[in-house]
């Protein structure tokens, strides 16, 4: 190998280093750049120990479930994959936020069974929704 050689070699794996090293950067950059939407969902008026008043949070739920992902793609599935993800997990973290054995029932219910929901201490106070 000759000396070009070697310095076109030296200067590829500076170049090659340069991009791993900003690579993370550029990422954590545009994860702050991200906007976070989020929505709250105030339930004092309803009573959490009848059904309609666990349907009523559940529905209000879900409605500021889709306005935190919004927007809902349409024809692309992997996008379509994403939006339901996200609606998922504001879900089960809306629902495990209300502390509510009734509200976590409906849930796993709806989900079919599947979404585990860590329950916080019951309140009155209104929850956060956030991607």
């Amino acid at each position: 190998m000759n000396t070009n050689d070697t310095a076109r070699h030296l200067a590829r794996l500076a170049l090659l280093a340069g991009l791993c090293t900003a690579a993370p950067l550029y990422a954590g950059a545009v994860a702050a750049a991200t906007p976070t939407q989020s929505v709250t969902v105030h339930f004092g008026d309803l009573n959490l120990h009848s059904e309609a008043g666990v349907q009523a949070l559940y529905s209000r739920i879900q409605a500021a479930t889709r306005v935190v992902c919004a927007p809902e793609p349409a024809g692309d599935r992997l996008a379509m994959l994403q939006f339901k993800a996200c609606r998922g997990e504001a879900l089960s973290n809306a629902v495990a936020q209300v502390g509510s054995p009734a509200l976590a029932a409906l849930h796993r219910s709806k989900a079919g069974g599947a979404a585990p929901v860590r329950m916080a201490s019951s309140a009155e106070a209104p929850i956060r929704i956030a991607r």
